[in-house]
């Protein structure tokens, strides 16, 4: 008869130090590639996996619908440098509170710089790979859903109102209008969850201080991106 696969959440610990480890233990640990000499092979192969799959789908739209970014070098390693960015900032929150990610700065700088259509097809890029990395780092699956589903729908939100404000006041109102997507997305699936009310208005109002980051984010390294990339 099968047997439920036991869950451990982030930060629990499975076996304190100087205890007498277990056989069951020792398979959780070799399972997450904590002992010696250890690797969790399934999880490296799934970032690579995720990252091709990334790329692919940046080469897909590009032959598709944007053929300009197959030739203009710059356009591929602004927008590179930016998910990439985003993704290292991802990296530093998982450990404080994943909804303070600003995950709206790749849709507001790739609006500025390049255009609306392409800045909302690789923010849901990077949303993708921000949520696996999520769920490769101990994040429960379904807050890593709920990233996803947010920034899925906040991030173009951002890239098409960027798009029509060009200076730095409509950048910040692009800002806190995505916020206020991503916090009304997650009260509407608060509400599906039966979350209470004071947890679901704390959330949305991170969510609209982290677009109130990326719209600051975006002001402050803009002119960069500009200056370096010609754009």
């Amino acid at each position: 008869e099968a047997v439920a696969p036991v869950m451990y959440k982030k930060d629990q610990i499975i076996v304190r130090e100087g205890a007498v480890i277990s056989e069951r233990e020792i398979e959780v640990l070799s399972t997450l590639g904590m002992l010696a000499g250890g690797v969790n092979v399934r999880m490296y192969l799934g970032a690579f996996l995720c990252i091709v799959t990334g790329a692919a789908a940046c080469m897909l739209y590009a032959m598709f619908f944007n053929k300009r970014l197959l030739y203009d070098g710059k356009a591929v390693l602004l927008s590179g440098l930016v998910m990439l960015l985003q993704l290292a900032v991802t990296a530093l929150f998982i450990n404080i509170d994943i909804k303070l990610i600003p995950m709206m700065f790749v849709p507001l700088v790739l609006s500025i710089c390049l255009d609306s259509v392409t800045a909302a097809i690789l923010s849901l890029i990077s949303t993708s790979l921000s949520a696996y990395i999520m769920a490769s780092s101990g994040i429960q699956p379904i807050d890593a859903l709920s990233f996803l589903l947010v920034g899925m729908i906040s991030g173009p939100v951002a890239a098409i109102s960027a798009n029509k404000f060009q200076n730095r006041t409509g950048i910040m109102l692009a800002g806190v209008i995505a916020g206020l997507t991503a916090g009304l997305v997650s009260t509407i699936m608060g509400l599906q969850a039966g979350v209470d009310s004071m947890t679901m208005l704390k959330n949305a109002t991170i969510y609209i201080a982290s677009g109130l980051t990326s719209a600051i984010m975006c002001i402050g390294s803009t002119p960069i991106w500009e200056s370096v990339f010609q754009v």
